[in-house]
């Protein structure tokens, strides 16, 4: 998703077919076990599986796109001699305009990937 984009459910014309949509949400969804990287934007696009717009369906296909251009992207593990545990949070407060809910995310790192 671009960043700093601001989804709410007002986001123009509602979406013909929101069955669509959901199809789409949910197969990113189940993407996200092999993908991380997708994970904050799949569970904004999640919000709005009941009222969808063309908005948001616009933001799902930024995600297919950000996809074809990375499908060389993964997580590779290789054997390393510093076996540490490493992690990184952040958080955004206040960041959802409409119920005022603060979004945080983290990323832990095993050796040489990420394991949550």
């Amino acid at each position: 998703m671009e960043q700093n984009l601001k989804l709410t459910s007002i986001e123009g014309k509602e979406f013909e077919d929101a069955t669509k949509y959901r199809q789409l949400v949910g197969s990113l969804n189940y993407l996200t076990t092999t993908r991380p990287d997708i994970s904050f934007a799949i569970g904004i696009l999640s919000k709005f599986m009941k009222k969808a717009s063309e908005g948001h369906c616009s933001a799902a296909k930024i995600v297919l796109k950000y996809l074809k251009g990375t499908q060389d992207f993964g997580i590779k593990y290789t054997q390393v001699d510093d076996f540490s545990l490493i992690g990184y949070t952040d958080s955004d407060f206040n960041g959802d305009k409409e119920t005022g809910v603060t979004t945080s995310g983290y990323a832990m790192s095993l050796g040489s990937g990420a394991v949550s």
